[in-house]
């Protein structure tokens, strides 16, 4: 298999359009956090259950415990908070992709070619994220009682995101770190 399309990362996209695009992923960033964690913290601190606490579900049986003891409102709320997430996805996937790859092509070889494949991982996170918070309005919103296997396959998403997620972190931290002792020499 030929991994000629990653060496392309080394040139395009541009580096000021990548500044530019993380520039504007970050601001997104900063704004979905604060709009979501306003509700987020009052359903929790209310009811001991968050967000985290339905994406982690993984039975209807868990699900129901938790939309029961959200109530008609605090459920409204976090489906407010899973509309904003939309747009905290678009926002961490680009910021997350962008300083990786600015950070990949600081590097050569394995490193390199390593980072190049890291940018792919927080679209195709945003990509679970997204089908994993059709899954939770299909819960919030459901007329009936959730049903199996939708928290299962939620739960799934939100793991595979969140393994993703840290993967690019650690890649990103340890990365970072190697650049700036090389850098201090």
């Amino acid at each position: 298999m030929t991994l000629s399309w990653l060496q392309r990362l080394a040139a395009a996209p541009r580096r000021r359009f990548v500044v530019a695009a993380v520039l504007v992923a970050f601001a997104g960033f900063i704004v979905a956090i604060l709009l979501v964690r306003l509700g987020e913290g009052a359903v929790s601190l209310a009811t001991g259950f968050g967000i985290l606490d339905l994406e982690f579900a993984w039975t209807a049986a868990r699900a129901e415990v938790i939309l029961t003891a959200w109530g008609p409102t605090l459920t409204t709320l976090e489906v407010w908070g899973v509309d904003i997430d939309f747009g905290f996805i678009a926002s961490y996937a680009t910021l997350m992709a962008g300083l990786t790859l600015l950070l990949a092509r600081q590097f050569a070889g394995r490193v390199q070619t390593l980072g190049f494949l890291l940018v792919l991982a927080p679209v195709i996170a945003g990509s679970f994220d997204v089908t994993e918070n059709v899954l939770l309005l299909s819960m919030m919103s459901a007329s009936t009682s959730v049903v199996d296997p939708v928290p299962l396959v939620a739960s799934l998403c939100a793991s595979i995101k969140f393994a993703l997620i840290i993967g690019t972190i650690l890649y990103f931290v340890i990365g970072l770190g190697v650049f700036a002792v090389r850098r201090a020499r």
